[in-house]
């Protein structure tokens, strides 16, 4: 963006513009001109020639004077790049990740960033939405941005400007059409359920269910071999979407030891209803309890020819769950 610089004319607004190019290409196309803005939050001047090492480059917004830029920032004609984003966050921070107006959220901290580098506001589509306090180290996200962008830079520049709450892990280049929630083949979950004394340290509560508690994992598991296949989930679901039903096909479900804090419960599917795991990891850990009869999950699997009085446990503390990972075709 440099480059497109006019000599010197008119003062210009304030702008926004990612500097991606080396410091001497930078100070030749500026002209050794000063230029006085704002950097994360703080004031900066800086004359920016030919010697000057530039030692951070990133997002900055200047007013400059003296100089007229053709084209510095926002968009560079109509070229765009669609990016695929993987993302990690600590769930306890936020009210889930879609946009609340005036809540903390995954999906408006993300846009927040993105409008930074951009200038403009950039819808950011998320895989599927995670509920207030669930966590994730495998949410999948997409955003279009500016052609001049890259994958790289814009890894680095999103990590600076995003809490520590939330962390990209790759980003790479898709086709224009990508939509991360439609063509996802396979979602997986795991829920981590604290069973150990030292779970309810605060080092590791807000990522477990701290039950603090011995449960019969292999009860647990034997709950959870009810589940592959397809199934009607209706049982487990707070809610779900009419027009598409019930029916959940599971690929793999099963209980595990969570180092030795606990247990933890994997699985994968080709979709998930409305805290459909924590309903599940609930009933199953009342089984494990000794709680409820073992053969309870068969019956509530069975949809509508099951007991209709039979019902699941609550569901599972929004702490313990993790978005793990989310596939997608390889074509």
């Amino acid at each position: 963006p440099a480059t497109t610089l006019a000599r010197r004319g008119t003062r210009l607004k304030v702008v926004s513009v990612t500097f991606d190019a080396s410091p001497v290409a930078i100070g030749d196309a500026l002209g050794g001109e000063r230029l006085v803005g704002l950097r994360a939050g703080r004031k900066v001047a800086a004359r920016i020639n030919r010697f000057t090492f530039l030692r951070r480059l990133g997002s900055f917004s200047f007013r400059h004077f003296g100089d007229k830029a053709a084209c510095l920032g926002g968009r560079m004609g109509d070229r765009e790049t669609r990016f695929k984003l993987t993302l990690h966050y600590d769930g306890s921070a936020f009210r889930g990740w879609q946009v609340q107006p005036g809540k903390p959220t995954v999906q408006g901290e993300i846009e927040n960033a993105v409008r930074q580098l951009t200038g403009e506001h950039r819808t950011v589509l998320g895989s599927g939405r995670t509920d207030t306090g669930v966590h994730a180290t495998g949410q999948v996200a997409a955003v279009t941005m500016p052609a001049r962008w890259t994958a790289h830079a814009l890894a680095r520049s999103l990590n600076a400007l995003l809490a520590g709450t939330i962390w990209v892990q790759d980003i790479e280049a898709v086709p224009d059409g990508f939509h991360p929630r439609r063509e996802a083949l396979e979602r997986s979950y795991a829920y981590r359920v604290g069973t150990a004394a030292r779970a309810a340290s605060p080092f590791h509560r807000r990522c477990c269910w701290p039950l603090c508690r011995p449960i019969d994992l292999e009860a647990a598991a034997r709950a959870a071999a009810h589940l592959t296949g397809v199934h009607e989930f209706r049982a487990f679901a707070k809610a779900g979407q009419p027009h598409r039903g019930y029916t959940c096909r599971v690929a793999r479900a099963r209980w595990l030891p969570w180092d030795d804090l606990g247990a933890v419960f994997e699985i994968s599917a080709n979709r998930f209803l409305h805290r459909m795991v924590r309903y599940l990891v609930g009933t199953m850990v009342d089984i494990a309890l000794d709680r409820r009869k073992a053969a309870d999950m068969a019956l509530l699997l069975r949809g509508d020819e099951g007991d209709s009085a039979l019902i699941t446990s609550p569901p599972a503390p929004p702490g313990g769950l993790f978005l793990t990972r989310v596939e997608y075709s390889d074509a």
